[in-house]
Parts: structure tokens; C-alpha cells; sequence
């Protein structure tokens, strides 16, 4: 019987485990918990539009650069210090490398060319999964200078609709994280009871105007949900109607 390694080395094994008879006819492949090294024959596998890599112990990820429809790629719990040869993926939606050796932005060049890529996930807390560049000091910033492509980092919607949540959190890490220190940010808390009993800042209480964009936001987009809904009932509704107005025709027809 074929041990896991060699699934990801034998084209018998992986057409064994896909059903199919051609690599090249393989859509969506899960190799996950595998404790695969290598990649082996994977290249061979051009149709790929998902592939599932994680929890192996993968130190390259070179030879996936030539699956040029991949749309879907977690690499999570690996061994991954470089991305290169990945910027052959140029179809690249989502790229899940929470739990990897990432640890500065020169690390994650390979993927400044993917113009398709939205999602990049560094880190996920429900499953304690990280990168060492996660723990400097505003590596989110840094990312996102990097690859101004992203909409959504690390789960969290940080551009376009939906992002005033972010944008929020980072305006109150920025207030937190120095405004209190600098001489300004003295006299705005010597001039504000609020600031002064908490030391905060003149920048942390200029907040509020973000925060009531944020609500606002959520409102709307809420009332929007539920206008969905409700018109999504509404049609359903229309659909019984018409259900029951055949049924009864065709009662009428048989007797």
C-alpha cells in the first residue's frame, strides 16, 4: 500500500486518490495532514483550481508556479521561510500561510505580481497559526504597502466596502500606541477631562467620528440585509401562490 509521502511523488497514487485518469483533468486536490516534504508530481496537475497543503512539512512551494488556474491555495502549518515561484500562480484568489516562517515583508515578494490575488491570511487565531513578521510593530501596514492588491487580510475586510472595521481598530493602535507620549498629545490630554483622567490623548478622543461612520455603516448595512429578506420571502411567498394555483388546475383537470 502507498504510504502518504508517496501520494505526492506517484501519478498512480494521485490518480488513485482523484479517480481520474489524467492529472491534467484534476480540479480540486486535498492533501492535508499528509506530513508530505515534497511535492513531487503536483505540477503535473495544470487543471488545479484548489489545492489543500496544510499541516504537512513543506519547506518549497517553488514547484506550484506552474499551475497557472490555481485559484485556491492553503499552505497553513508548513515550514515555508519563501514564496518564490509562486508568482507563476497567476490566478491566485486566496492564499491562506498562517503557521509558516514568514518574518519580513522581503519574504513575501513573490506575490506583488499577482494582480488577482484579494485574500492572504498570515495568521488565524482560532487555530493559534502564525508567521514571526506578524509579531512587528504594524506588519498590517506593511503588507498592505507591499501588495495594495489585497481586500481582505487575515479574515478581516481592510479595503473597499466593509472595511471601516479595520480602519477603526487601526486608528485606535495608532492612538494607543503613541499618542499619549508625544508633547501634543500632553496638552490635548491637559486640556480634556476625559484625556487627562485616562491619559490617552487628544488623538484617541478624535475618534468618535469614525466610530459613528462605523455604526452608521453597520445600520445601513444591516436595514440592507433585511430589505434582502424580506423581498427573498416576499418571493417565496409568490412561489406557494403559483404552487398551490397548479395544483388546483390540475385537480380541476383530472376530475
Amino acid at each position: 500500500m502507498a504510504s502518504d509521502q508517496d501520494l505526492a511523488v506517484s501519478k498512480a497514487a494521485l490518480k488513485r486518490l482523484t479517480g481520474e485518469f489524467e492529472l491534467d483533468s484534476v480540479f480540486r486536490l486535498d492533501l492535508a495532514k499528509r506530513g508530505l516534504e515534497s511535492l513531487g508530481c503536483l505540477p503535473d496537475c495544470t487543471s488545479l483550481e484548489f489545492l489543500n497543503l496544510s499541516s504537512n512539512r513543506l519547506a518549497d512551494a517553488a514547484m506550484l508556479g506552474g499551475l497557472k488556474r490555481l485559484r485556491y491555495l492553503d499552505l497553513s502549518g508548513n515550514r515555508l521561510a519563501s514564496l518564490a515561484g509562486l508568482e507563476g500562480c497567476e490566478a491566485l484568489l486566496h492564499l491562506d500561510l498562517a503557521g509558516n516562517l514568514i518574518a519580513c515583508t522581503e519574504d513575501l515578494h513573490s506575490l506583488t505580481d499577482l494582480a488577482n490575488l484579494e485574500s492572504l491570511q498570515l495568521q488565524d487565531r482560532s487555530r493559534d497559526l502564525t508567521n514571526p513578521i506578524c509579531l512587528s510593530a504594524g506588519y498590517a501596514d506593511k503588507i498592505l504597502d507591499l501588495l495594495p492588491q489585497l481586500s481582505c487580510l487575515d479574515g478581516i475586510r481592510v479595503r473597499g466596502s466593509g472595511d471601516s472595521y479595520y480602519q477603526l481598530c487601526r486608528q485606535i493602535d495608532q492612538a494607543l500606541s503613541g499618542g499619549s507620549n508625544s508633547p501634543s498629545a500632553a496638552a490635548g490630554a491637559s486640556s480634556s477631562d476625559g484625556a487627562s483622567s485616562s491619559g490617552l490623548g487628544e488623538a484617541f478622543w478624535s475618534l468618535d467620528a469614525s466610530v459613528t461612520a462605523a455604526l452608521a455603516e453597520t445600520a445601513a448595512a444591516e436595514t440592507e440585509f433585511a430589505e434582502a429578506v424580506a423581498r427573498l420571502r416576499d418571493r417565496e411567498l409568490q412561489t406557494m401562490l403559483c404552487l398551490e394555483e397548479w395544483d388546483r388546475e390540475l385537480k380541476k383537470r383530472k376530475v
